[in-house]
């Protein structure tokens, strides 16, 4: 995947003209504002289009990781610039072409949530025991908790395991018997609902050290469950996107720097 800033081949013919007679290479002497004008066409695409992907909302995460695989280039003595990403990187793949609609317990890919070295064989068939990490507000890269999940996970001991619980409220608490109250650690977030009633938060707990401290919950998926199909995600076309908007600036300075080095070509043709 690439962006070819110098291919106005209108403009490749005319530089043609001024090639060395000789050695029929191009005498760059002649073009240094066209030289400089590549290389900001060069550094404007690059930074175009990896703002272009950290501004998505949208795929945050795989967009990130794209942009990290954007490079540039000179060749040809600085004639010609190229910007391009690692169209072989998986986050590049998903977020151009998208991902299609599939069961995750067993893909067309074969590497499924049942197909993995950790899956088990039980009684009633294969399982795994798949783990899901939480963020605390703010953490990059992952799903943050709300705030108020955050405030009463913060304070679990580490490998404390959070009580079960029904619809209580979050830090709320209810008497059991003996009189002893507990607190509850409940959110009413829809996403990977475990069974009705109870919150995604249910069985949290805390691991790491207190530097690198992960809150993590586990869900056993088995043949017989229901759900776990990843919805797909639609093509996003970035690389069209920005193809669009850089050329008609790339253009701009490439004209406007060919202008500058008007008067040198010219007494380069008066040599004859």
């Amino acid at each position: 995947m690439k962006i070819i800033i110098l291919e106005d081949k209108n403009l490749q013919r005319y530089f043609d003209l001024f090639k060395n007679r000789d050695t029929g290479k191009m005498d760059i002497r002649y073009f240094p504002a066209v030289i400089n004008g590549i290389q900001r066409s060069t550094n404007y695409v690059k930074r175009e289009w990896i703002q272009l992907l950290n501004n998505q909302t949208e795929k945050k995460g795989w967009c990130r990781e794209y942009a990290a695989t954007i490079a540039s280039e000179l060749r040809d003595q600085g004639m010609t610039g190229f910007v391009y990403a690692d169209d072989k990187n998986m986050y590049v793949k998903f977020v151009e072409k998208g991902i299609p609609r599939f069961d995750m317990k067993n893909p067309p890919n074969g590497k499924g949530l049942l197909n993995s070295p950790r899956t088990r064989v039980g009684k009633k068939g294969r399982y795994n025991i798949v783990p899901f990490r939480h963020g605390a507000p703010g953490a990059q890269h992952i799903t943050n908790m709300p705030i108020a999940v955050y405030e009463k996970a913060k304070n679990l001991d580490r490998g404390e395991i959070a009580k079960r619980y029904r619809t209580i409220g979050i830090g709320g608490s209810i008497a059991t018997q003996g009189g002893i109250v507990k607190k509850r650690v409940h959110s009413k977030a829809s996403r990977l609902k475990g069974k009705k009633g109870r919150s995604i938060y249910e069985g949290l707990i805390k691991t790491g050290s207190a530097k690198h401290t992960s809150y993590v919950t586990f869900r056993v998926i088995s043949q017989h469950s229901t759900g776990w199909i990843y919805p797909g995600s639609k093509p996003m076309n970035i690389y069209d996107t920005i193809e669009k908007k850089v050329q008609p600036v790339v253009k701009k300075i490439l004209s406007e720097s060919l202008k500058a080095d008007a008067v040198g070509a010219l007494k380069f043709i008066g040599k004859g």
